[in-house]
């Protein structure tokens, strides 16, 4: 079911694609035939299907147009620019200074003499008696716990391996195979060490004792009195005055300037330009040997000599017709004098 589907649908994007093409090709527009040349006045009538009956390989003298260059004179206008003078008027701010009057309120200060009632605190001579405690000096037999070092001497046993002898040596040295059996030795060896002792000591030392002792001292006592002070105080009081002042006041002054300014004046000038010009030619062309016969019938019939047209040539043919509007493509394959 499904590969039916896929077959239908394949089918229809062909026939769009197809009539889409077809749609394009005639929507296009059909592309502009040169100028043929004029026919010669001794050049016969085509007859038939456009072959020439008598052309028997000669010149025939043919007139065409073409375009040449001339150097024409030509009137145009043209814009110059010009510097001229303008006048102009601009309105300048400029301030001008102006007294004025106004009414101020200021602050006077006034100084008063004023008695007033403080608290004074006052320091008077006393005697007193103090029992103070004085630091003295004193010799004391102390008994302190003293560290030493003391040098200690042990001895310790040790087997020390012992060298060949020069027996030995002597045997070894004139048999290099032999080997000296190695024998151990055991030595007593001395070694000595520092250790720290405590021990205790009495010495004389001055130790600083603290004794109480009764003296009798002048000091100073704080009484608090009340007693009058006469103080200056100042406090301000308001008074209104006249005051002059000076302002600046804006104010536009016209004033009149000159500037220049770029004007384009017309100005008519002739210049020389190159130009096509048409003109008419005489030439001799070459005439084009004879067409076969086959052709010869309407240019819209099949021709005799090409064989039954299939379903692409006649599709191609209509693209033809349409393209070049022509109808003398029939889909043949076979090259003849009509394609």
């Amino acid at each position: 079911m499904s590969f039916r589907r896929i077959k239908a649908c394949m089918m229809v994007a062909a026939v769009s694609n197809f009539f889409g093409v077809s749609l394009f090709a005639a929507d296009a527009p059909a592309p502009m035939a040169p100028a043929a040349p004029a026919p010669a006045a001794s050049a016969p009538a085509h007859v038939g299907g456009g072959c020439a009956a008598d052309c028997g390989g000669g010149y025939v003298t043919v007139k065409s147009i073409e375009y040449v260059k001339e150097m024409v004179p030509v009137t145009r206008t043209t814009y110059k620019k010009v510097w001229k003078d303008e006048t102009y008027t601009v309105n300048k701010t400029e301030y001008v200074k102006e007294n004025r009057t106004r009414q101020v309120t200021v602050m006077k200060p006034i100084t008063e003499t004023v008695y007033e009632t403080r608290t004074v605190t006052k320091k008077v001579p006393v005697k007193k008696t103090v029992t103070v405690m004085e630091s003295r000096w004193e010799t004391q037999q102390v008994t302190e716990m003293q560290s030493r070092k003391v040098r200690k001497t042990y001895y310790t046993q040790e087997c020390v391996e012992r060298g060949p002898s020069l027996r030995d040596r002597l045997k070894a040295h004139c048999d290099p195979c032999y080997t000296p059996c190695t024998t151990t030795e055991l030595k007593c060896r001395k070694h000595h060490c520092w250790e720290t002792v405590c021990e205790p000591v009495t010495k004389c030392k001055k130790v600083k004792v603290c004794v109480p002792v009764c003296k009798e001292i002048c000091t100073y006592e704080c009484v608090t009195e009340c007693i009058k002070v006469p103080v200056c105080k100042t406090r301000c009081v308001p008074e209104c005055k006249t005051e002059c002042y000076t302002v600046c006041v804006p104010k536009c002054v016209p004033v009149t300037c000159t500037r220049k300014v770029a004007v384009c004046v017309p100005c008519t000038e002739t210049v020389m330009e190159c130009r096509l010009v048409a003109k008419c030619v005489e030439k001799q062309v070459a005439c084009a040997p004879a067409c076969n016969t086959c052709c010869e019938p309407s240019c819209c019939e099949v021709s005799t000599c090409c064989a039954k047209a299939g379903l692409r040539d006649r599709v191609r043919g209509l693209f033809a017709k349409r393209h070049r509007g022509e109808c003398c493509d029939t889909g043949c394959e076979a090259p003849s004098c009509c394609h």
